[in-house]
């Protein structure tokens, strides 16, 4: 555990699938995230938005931003080219680049984030990107824009098992590491609306000046709304730093827990795809299987 964990006060909960930890008060100040999308165009070329409704196609969910101005943030702006139409991504351009909106707040350090560029392509279009995804040939990078908190383009699910005799248990990234499917002799247990986040750690805590009870989850917002469940774009869920395999048994992951009831908790400045993070915080999950003994089936902490 580390010290700003201890700090935290969270509890080691080993040896079953659903995990509640108390804590006190949540470590950091509250950020509400915005999403940052990437659209094509329907004249061609791509530009960034921070709403799935937008004209154009979405075709990636690059990244996290916050919403709004905190400590160690700095605006990101889209701007348009009066010259040739084109549409950019930056903090300061000059003409004949002008300012048409501000899309969210990049973060200045690299903690539990990833790095977000902009890339130029062969025809002088602009594209934003996070670090991990793919960069297409024919663009070369300008600039390195600052940090987001990563989501996974248009993936549904991106999906790690581990196995053990007859059972097979399958988690998500896309949905903060969460379990998906529990999967025995070939037969799918998880079989609900809300797949995953009946196997999520569940994060109980209040503050202790606001009586109001918090329920984050680390797996976020998947299911909701039938909208989200045909539309990918609308997808949230929390961000997911660290997803491994440790041998043949065993899955790591680290993940950053996100407020998933915002629209309940309005005063944190949420709402139905603003998702709640708190500064400094992330959980370490470590799920090996060991069915005979039932010794060290997750561990969080």
């Amino acid at each position: 555990m580390t010290p700003r964990q201890q700090r935290a006060g969270a509890v080691i909960a080993v040896g079953c699938l659903l995990t509640t930890l108390a804590l006190a008060a949540p470590p950091g100040s509250p950020i509400v995230l915005q999403p940052l999308y990437r659209v094509h165009l329907s004249g061609g070329g791509f530009t960034s938005a921070t709403d799935a409704k937008t004209t154009g196609t979405v075709v990636s969910q690059t990244g996290y931003l916050a919403k709004n101005s905190v400590a160690g943030t700095t605006p990101l702006h889209r701007y348009r080219n009066e010259r040739n139409g084109a549409w950019r991504d930056g903090h300061s351009l000059s003409a004949p680049w002008k300012r048409v909106e501000t899309l969210g707040y990049t973060f200045d350090e690299a903690e539990n984030r990833v790095p977000l560029k902009s890339y130029r392509d062969a025809g002088g279009g602009y594209l934003t990107l996070n670090a991990n995804e793919a960069v297409p040939p024919d663009c070369e990078p300008v600039e390195t824009l600052g940090y987001c908190y990563e989501r996974y383009g248009m993936d549904q699910t991106r999906l790690m098992n581990v196995r053990k005799g007859a059972v097979e248990i399958r988690f998500d990234r896309v949905s903060g590491g969460a379990i998906w499917h529990i999967v025995h002799r070939g037969t799918q247990l998880v079989n609900n609306y809300y797949y995953g986040r009946q196997g999520c750690v569940a994060l109980d805590f209040w503050l202790a000046n606001d009586p109001t009870r918090y329920i984050p989850c680390d797996c976020g917002l998947t299911a909701l709304l039938p909208e989200w469940l045909r539309n990918p774009s609308y997808r949230m869920g929390a961000p997911c730093p660290v997803f491994a395999r440790e041998g043949g048994d065993a899955v790591f992951i680290r993940t950053i827990p996100i407020e998933s009831s915002p629209t309940t908790n309005r005063h944190l400045g949420g709402g139905g795809l603003n998702p709640t993070v708190y500064s400094a915080w992330a959980i370490e999950k470590r799920a090996r299987l060991g069915i005979r003994g039932h010794a060290g089936v997750l561990q969080y902490k």
